[in-house]
């Protein structure tokens, strides 16, 4: 009886390329490359531009103005998060303060404690 699917190895030759066992394909073994690197806070303006709804944010580059920012917001907590193109934001952690992970609850007066 024959089985209506072809294996890889026959849609390969079909293809017109020859397989050799134990070969694996390209796709496998490739590293990931980026070809688009955007900052969370950089995608969450351009879909606000394009009428995507994105949760109130302002992006700090320093200590200084992430606790000025964070007296702006309204409430008594604010979340501070790490902007990393690397990925895995919940893995690492910070020499300086020894921060975990890139995403914290903080009460607006420990801002500094932790950007």
């Amino acid at each position: 009886q024959h089985d209506r699917t072809m294996s890889s190895i026959a849609m390969a030759r079909v293809a017109g390329r020859r397989v050799q066992r134990g070969f694996v394909p390209p796709a496998v073994t490739a590293v990931q490359r980026r070809f688009l690197n955007l900052h969370e806070y950089q995608a969450q303006i351009i879909f606000g531009k394009f009428g995507v709804g994105v949760p109130k944010n302002v992006p700090a580059f320093s200590v200084a103005e992430a606790v000025e920012k964070a007296k702006e917001l309204p409430g008594d907590e604010v979340v501070v998060k790490s902007q990393v193109l690397a990925g895995g934001r919940g893995l690492g952690y910070f020499k300086e303060n020894n921060f975990q992970g890139g995403v914290h609850i903080v009460p607006k007066e420990k801002v500094a404690e932790v950007a």
